[in-house]
């Protein structure tokens, strides 16, 4: 009993050394809280200022850090809490203004308008008491009723200049009007890679991956352990100079055989590993709903599954497992041919166009078991591949030969279909670590499609280089058998102005073709006028 008595004191004594490595979430650096007020500001439409904007950002009595990384600046900056983003209307015009960032701006705004007005009413009224005893012609009671207007308002002047001396000695709240500090929250705690920060950014070892917790922060530890970004091991996370805030490392050696590896997640055994290639995918389904609808109890989950099944027989066969057909549990070198079923392609800037990359110097495919629960639709599968420099600078090259530059890059996926022997060819990009269902490849109108779709979709030239893990839910690629399906999957890509490009082309083809029938008719070719009319031209 005292042993257990003990262990519980120690517990709750070590919690504090080992949460004390967390930053306060309302803390944002600089660069970061003003990024994050200007999309507020833009999205409501407040049409604040950049200096109401960056006025959110506070340091004074902010439990922060002296500074942290900055996703926007890149860089190591002030950190502080950041002030959401607010709107004051009004329906009366003071000063030229009917919108302030908040009622305290407002107040504060009203203080020294009155203060200008304050100060011109004084002027005034010393220019008229001095009109006053210039006419006085010796009257002794105007003389004196000018003089007392003269200094009253000098009084008034004077009190008016020092009014905020005055109000900031009895209480300086009284002049620094601020609202009760609702403070903004970062909405996503991720730590940053540490391959992000500047390159001469010192790091300290803060967790091995596999322990249990982090090394209590020390600027010791940048003495003892000290690394830099370039060389912080994939699924370690290290302090950053500076601050106690943590970043993910992520690089990872190459193998034997001089091929990449790219630090990817293990979904399995959790954590971060090192898998050969620059392109490491996963492909699995999103099985959140069907645990969190059923609850755990297998009637409501098969219920589920039934309704599921229905919908699918609807609008398409689905995905069947295994969802990548071609499963090579033995990785090793590929030839000219490449994989199989995932290949990468570049996209060109004007046209659309698509390239495929012709040489690979790795492609491996594993199943990685069930996941947490037994079903199928659980399972999961990896793929990676290795593409060198030189070929990625090569199909680059091949738009740029085209007279445009790369749009991006794209995986051409094969997934397997339910109820098909055929599998369906899919291009696939990225946004931030997850596929982007970009249409299917047997399309007419892929090429435009992808000449449409935002190029924040597309894998970038840096990232391929520096290898990417992607992780593609099949429950987000649209199973298409027909027209409206593409319409109802990539009309949010610009699959629609495809459509309409397609169907003013066919318009204007018709009528040319409408318009050369009529000319042949008019000179007298009786067949040419006959199609003219069988045609529906008028």
């Amino acid at each position: 009993m005292k042993t257990l008595f003990f262990s519980t004191i120690l517990f709750f004594l070590v919690i504090p050394s080992v949460a004390s490595a967390q930053i306060d979430s309302r803390c944002f650096a600089r660069d970061d809280c003003i990024d994050e007020r200007s999309k507020l500001n833009e999205r409501l439409g407040y049409g604040l200022t950049v200096d109401q904007i960056a006025g959110g950002f506070v340091r004074e009595g902010a439990d922060c850090p002296a500074q942290m990384f900055s996703s926007i600046g890149g860089a190591m900056q002030d950190a502080g809490y950041c002030l959401p983003v607010s709107s004051a209307d009004v329906k009366i015009t003071v000063g030229g203004r009917q919108r302030f960032g908040n009622v305290a701006e407002y107040i504060a705004f009203i203080y020294k308008y009155s203060f200008i007005v304050g100060a011109v009413l004084a002027v005034l009224m010393i220019i008229v008491a001095g009109f006053q005893y210039v006419v006085s012609a010796g009257d002794t009671t105007k003389i004196t009723s000018a003089k007392k207007r003269i200094s009253g308002a000098i009084m008034g002047l004077v009190l008016l200049a020092t009014s905020y001396t005055i109000l900031n000695t009895i209480n300086p709240a009284l002049v620094q009007l601020r609202l009760p500090n609702i403070w903004m929250v970062r909405g996503e705690q991720l730590s940053p890679q540490c391959a992000d920060l500047p390159a001469n950014v010192p790091l300290a070892l803060a967790r091995e991956q596999g322990a249990d917790a982090q090394t209590p922060f020390s600027e010791q530890l940048f003495t003892t352990d000290r690394s830099t970004p370039a060389e912080a091991a994939c699924g370690n996370e290290y302090y950053i100079s500076g601050s106690n805030q943590v970043c993910q490392g992520s690089y990872c050696p190459p193998s034997s055989e001089g091929v990449k590896a790219t630090c990817a997640s293990d979904p399995i055994a959790g954590g971060r590993t090192c898998v050969s290639g620059n392109v490491v995918g996963i492909v699995t389904v999103d099985i959140g709903l069907v645990e969190l609808i059923s609850g755990g109890n297998w009637l409501t989950g098969l219920g589920y599954k039934i309704l599921a099944g229905i919908e699918r027989t609807t609008t398409g066969e689905g995905w069947a497992w295994p969802w990548l057909d071609i499963i090579d549990t033995d990785p090793g070198e590929v030839g000219e041919s490449g994989p199989t079923d995932v290949r990468l392609y570049v996209v060109c800037e004007a046209t659309g166009a698509v390239i495929p990359a012709g040489a690979y110097t790795y492609s491996a495919r594993t199943h990685l078991g069930a996941g947490f629960l037994t079903d199928d639709e659980k399972k999961t599968q990896r793929f990676a591949f290795g593409v060198s420099d030189a070929e990625i600078d090569r199909l680059l090259g091949q738009c740029l030969a085209q007279g445009t530059g790369a749009k991006g890059y794209v995986l051409e996926v094969d997934f397997s279909e339910g109820g098909d022997p055929f599998e369906e060819e899919h291009f696939v990009g990225e946004e931030n670590g997850s596929g982007v269902d970009l249409g299917d490849t047997d399309n007419d109108k892929k090429e435009c499609l992808l000449r449409e779709a935002p190029r924040e979709k597309f894998i970038s030239y840096d990232d391929l280089k520096q290898g990417i893990e992607i992780t593609i839910d099949v429950e987000n690629i649209g199973d298409v058998d027909d027209e409206d399906d593409r319409i109802r999957y990539y009309g949010n890509l610009g699959y629609n102005v495809c459509a309409q490009q397609e169907e003013a082309q066919a318009e204007e083809a018709a009528r040319e073709r409408c318009s050369n029938l009529q000319r042949s008719c008019a000179t007298g070719n009786a067949q040419d006028c006959l199609f003219f009319y069988s045609a529906g031209c008028r």
